[in-house]
């Protein structure tokens, strides 16, 4: 397996509250993907970089101030990924699984969050990558939604 090491500018880690979390951005500033703050390993970059691929979006280093909340307002951007359960739960203050918080989308001060599965997930059960693969879809929609409503 190729040792591929994820550019530290791609990364910049935010507390809310006493979690912190990983932020990468989308270059034309449509989404955020909030991932736990861990390390990723090669095949999860890889996974990452697939995803990022098959939605055509070029990632770059998030910008961030103190918080997810002011990170959000900061860069304007239109689509919140929260990508795991942990994640999901401390942004959305919730105590649902991720089972349930999936396949929905939620609302953050004004900006559509959608929360999914993360990506040691996908690793250990890649029949999770459909319903990861659903979010994202419903995501396009809502950004191609707002590109119509704001034309």
């Amino acid at each position: 397996m190729a040792n591929v090491e994820q550019p530290l500018e791609t990364l910049t880690t935010v507390p809310i509250e006493s979690p912190i979390f990983t932020q990468i951005a989308s270059e034309n500033g449509d989404y955020l993907f909030v991932l736990p703050n861990s390390a990723m390993n090669a095949e999860e970059l890889q996974l990452f970089q697939n995803i990022c691929k098959a939605l055509r979006i070029k990632t770059k280093p998030a910008e961030t101030s103190s918080d997810i909340l002011a990170s959000i307002k900061d860069m304007q951007a239109k689509l919140l990924i929260a990508m795991g359960e942990a994640t999901a739960q401390a942004i959305l203050q919730s105590a649902e699984p991720i089972a349930h918080l999936s396949g929905k989308l939620h609302q953050l001060h004004g900006v559509t969050l959608i929360a999914t599965y993360d990506l040691p997930h996908l690793l250990k059960n890649p029949a999770g990558k459909a319903k990861v693969w659903r979010d994202l879809c419903m995501g396009l929609q809502i950004l191609q939604d707002l590109k119509v409503a704001n034309s």
